[in-house]
C-alpha cells in the first residue's frame, strides 16, 4: 500500500531538525503572545481594581463626613429641645402653683360668703322684721355681692390658668416626642459611622496581602522560555 511499509506498519513521519525548530519557535512566540496579553490584562485589571478602591474610599469618606456634620446637627438640635423642654416643665410648675393659689383663694372666700348669706337670711326670717334696709342689711349685702364678685373672678382665672396648663402639657409631649426622635436619629448616626469606620479599618487591613501577591507575581516573568528561545535563534 501507498502509505505503508512492506511489513504492514505506518510510516514514522520523520522531524528533521529545521523543521522542530521552526514549530519550536512558532510555539515560543506564541507563547511570548499570549504573555504580553496577560500582562497587559494584568495592568489593566490592577488598574480597575485602584480605582475602585480609591472610589470606595472617597465615597466612604464622603459618608462619614456627611454623618459627622449630621451628628452634630441632631445634637445641636437635640441640645435646644432638651432645654426648651426644661422651660416649659418650669412653666408648668409655675401655672400648677399659680393655679393652685387661685383655687385656694376661691375656698377662702367660700366660708364668709356662706357666711354672711346666713346672717342675710336670719335678718330676712326674724318676726317683726322692718320694711326699711339699715347700715348693716345694706353692709351685708355689700360683703355678698364683693365676695360673689371675687370669687367668679377668682374662677375665670382659674379657668385661664387650666387653659395655659392644657396648652403646656400639650406643648411638653410634643417635645418629648421630638426629644426621643432625636436621640434615636443620633444613635442611628453613631451606629452607622462605626461600621463606617470598622469597615474602613477592615479593608485598610485587608489590602496589603493582595498587593503583595501582586507583586510577587508581576516579578515572575518568564525567563526559562526568554532564554530557550534565545537559545534556539542562536547559531550553533
Amino acid at each position: 500500500a501507498g502509505g505503508e511499509s512492506s511489513g504492514g506498519k505506518r510510516r514514522t513521519p520523520v522531524a528533521l531538525p529545521h523543521m522542530w525548530r521552526q514549530r519550536t519557535e512558532a510555539l515560543c512566540e506564541d507563547c511570548e503572545s499570549c504573555r504580553a496579553t496577560s500582562e497587559r490584562l494584568r495592568a489593566k485589571a490592577r488598574a480597575v481594581q485602584r480605582e475602585a478602591i480609591t472610589t470606595e474610599h472617597d465615597t466612604r469618606e464622603s459618608t462619614v463626613k456627611n454623618l459627622r456634620r449630621k451628628i452634630e446637627e441632631t445634637s445641636q438640635l437635640k441640645f435646644e429641645v432638651d432645654q426648651s423642654l426644661r422651660t416649659v416643665l418650669h412653666e408648668l410648675g409655675v401655672m400648677e402653683a399659680a393655679r393652685a393659689s387661685v383655687e385656694q383663694s376661691r375656698n377662702d372666700k367660700l366660708g364668709p360668703l356662706a357666711l354672711a348669706r346666713s346672717r342675710m337670711s336670719v335678718r330676712s326670717i326674724k318676726p317683726g322684721a322692718e320694711v326699711v334696709w339699715d347700715a348693716p342689711e345694706r353692709s351685708l349685702e355689700k360683703e355678698v355681692a364683693d365676695l360673689e364678685l371675687s370669687i367668679r373672678r377668682l374662677e375665670l382665672e382659674f379657668a385661664r390658668h387650666s387653659g395655659d396648663i392644657q396648652r403646656l402639657d400639650k406643648t411638653r409631649a410634643q417635645l418629648e416626642a421630638d426629644l426621643k426622635d432625636k436621640m434615636d436619629a443620633l444613635g442611628l448616626d453613631q451606629e452607622c459611622e462605626s461600621h463606617q469606620l470598622d469597615l474602613g479599618a477592615r479593608l485598610l487591613g485587608g489590602s496589603s496581602r493582595p498587593a503583595s501577591r501582586q507583586r510577587s507575581l508581576g516579578n515572575l516573568t518568564l525567563r526559562p522560555r526568554d532564554d530557550a528561545l534565545a537559545r534556539l535563534r542562536s547559531p550553533h
